[in-house]
């Protein structure tokens, strides 16, 4: 469990962490609006509506919108998961992109793993260090880099560098990634 401001539990060992660019924000509509569409979704549904190579991109886009509150509920249908379009989604789906991608970095201050990596590059920034994907990954699995763990990090560090957002510029975190991390951590989300 990850608690953020507490680096001692700063580990995703065992913690899933979806392997999407959730500041892409052309493929966030895509998936929000066919959803909004069909009303919902199973995983063989979404694999059937997609044309992706990796079909598992918008089930990991709506797992993540759904755990960040963004007009998505999950229920069962069948046997299957699936999500569903809640009444806030209506609502969302009309926003422009600059206010949907806003949202979007509002609300990635209830995820703790991308707040952990934020804290993390302060450590980095308070020393002049300029951290690699590398050092990341090994500060977040006691020390490896072996069996995938490149691609738990990568996502993140991919939404904490995107130039609209100035969380992070030239492998360092800005004046306004400090405050987005001083902002999240009053949250007390673990």
């Amino acid at each position: 469990m990850i608690i953020t401001g507490n680096k001692k539990t700063y580990s995703f060992e065992g913690i899933h962490i979806p392997r999407i660019y959730i500041n892409d924000i052309e493929q966030i509509k895509i998936a929000l609006r066919l959803l909004g569409e069909k009303g919902s979704l199973t995983n063989k549904e979404m694999t059937e509506e997609t044309a992706r190579v990796r079909s598992e991109d918008i089930r990991e886009i709506f797992y993540l919108l759904w755990r960040l509150g963004f007009g998505i509920d999950v229920t069962k249908k069948g046997r299957e998961i699936a999500f569903v379009a809640n009444d806030k989604l209506e609502g969302i789906l009309e926003l422009s992109d600059v206010s949907l991608k806003e949202m979007v970095l509002e609300k990635l201050k209830i995820y703790n793993p991308f707040i952990a990596v934020l804290d993390k590059l302060e450590d980095y920034k308070n020393k002049s260090i300029k951290f690699s994907q590398g050092d990341i990954t090994k500060d977040f699995h006691n020390g490896r880099l072996d069996g995938g763990r490149l691609d738990n990090t990568h996502p993140l560090l991919r939404w904490s560098n995107d130039e609209e957002w100035g969380l992070v510029a030239d492998k360092k975190i800005t004046d306004k990634g400090l405050k987005y991390v001083s902002e999240a951590q009053k949250n007390n989300i673990f």
